[in-house]
């Protein structure tokens, strides 16, 4: 029964898991290859403390009037700052000069490889529903990692092996059987990490209801009136955490807020597990929550993220990862080649 259910929910989520897996190999590197198959983005580095996020804000309100949320990456030297657009459910990356405001790179516009992956990866572009699609293949990779393991325990004396010159059934058998052992352990690690982030509000509500911990609530929805510059709402968030460093700013105007987060020194390389609420309209801090005041289910994104990219292990790790990411290829193939055999012999 269980070589039937692992054969079968590869074969009916085959497309997806391949999606996901490729896509996840490709972007293990994203920071150093976004420079390299986006030049547009490499700008001149801006001389002294001059204010960067209003200017990088009113560009991307220009380009996208009404947006549901803007989320600004913080900015690197030389490189224009990431945005991220979500408008009607659309996920649009913007890259834009903080020095000039000047727009360089636009996935409406422009052919974004890495963008494209990224959305590919989380949504299939499909958007929500295609979220929920790729969470759920991240679930069946846990199942088939698993199961794998679980279908090779039972007969652990056969010797993994791969002999060339015997067929295309015995060699299929070979590479599927060893491929899937190798690689058994990074691939259910990944694909738990990853469904994780997908269904975060059920990891992370499991989670603190294990531990018994309360889950936190938001703050309420800030004064209505007319956002004050973005620069002067961070400054005040940046008085609220001494010596953390913002990581992304998240702004959500329906709501009244701009919310800061930071990674404090020694932390790992999230996109800032503390965040700092700041009424859009006056710039009172509406609330400070710190990472180790986080509930468990919470906080367990510090080391859930950079564990799934690889940054919190190191680049050969990270390597290790994009082979990981391409087996499902060689699974699914010899897989289909022993299924499809099976078949005609009538098992």
């Amino acid at each position: 029964m269980l070589r039937r259910i692992h054969r079968w929910l590869a074969l009916t989520l085959f497309l997806p898991l391949l999606l996901v897996c490729l896509s996840g190999a490709a972007l293990v590197f994203r920071d150093e290859l976004l420079p390299l198959l986006t030049p547009a983005i490499v700008v001149p580095e801006q001389a002294g403390d001059t204010p960067r996020y209003e200017r990088v804000l009113a560009a991307a309100r220009a380009a996208a009037p009404g947006a549901d949320a803007v989320d600004l990456l913080a900015p690197r030297a030389g490189r224009a700052v990431e945005v991220w657009v979500q408008q009607g459910g659309a996920l649009r990356t913007l890259f834009v000069d903080a020095g000039t405001g000047r727009i360089v790179a636009d996935s409406d516009l422009d052919f974004l490889p890495l963008a494209m992956l990224y959305r590919l990866h989380k949504t299939l572009l499909l958007r929500e529903a295609g979220e929920t699609l790729a969470g759920l293949a991240g679930l069946a990779l846990l199942f088939l990692s698993l199961s794998g393991f679980v279908l090779w325990w039972r007969n652990p004396a056969m010797p993994l092996r791969i002999r060339w010159r015997v067929g295309t059934l015995a060699l299929s058998f070979d590479l599927h059987r060893s491929t899937g052992i190798v690689f058994a352990a990074i691939l259910a690690l990944n694909a738990f990490t990853g469904a994780a982030m997908t269904f975060d509000g059920l990891s992370s509500a499991a989670v603190n209801t294990i531990a018994g911990a309360p889950a936190g609530t938001p703050p309420p929805a800030g004064t209505p009136g007319p956002m004050r510059e973005l620069d002067l709402l961070l400054a005040a968030a940046r008085a609220a955490v001494p010596g953390g460093e913002i990581a992304r700013v998240s702004v959500r105007e329906s709501k009244g807020w701009v919310v800061a987060r930071f990674r404090l020194p020694g932390e790992q390389v999230t996109f800032g597990m503390n965040r700092v609420h700041v009424e859009a309209s006056t710039g009172q801090v509406l609330r400070v929550s710190l990472r180790q005041e986080l509930a468990p289910g919470n906080g367990m994104f510090e080391w859930l993220y950079p564990l799934h990219t690889g940054q919190l292990v190191g680049g050969g790790y990270r390597a290790v990862l994009v082979a990981a990411g391409a087996a499902p290829v060689l699974l699914l193939a010899t897989g289909f080649v022993l299924w499809r055999r099976r078949r005609r012999r009538g098992g």
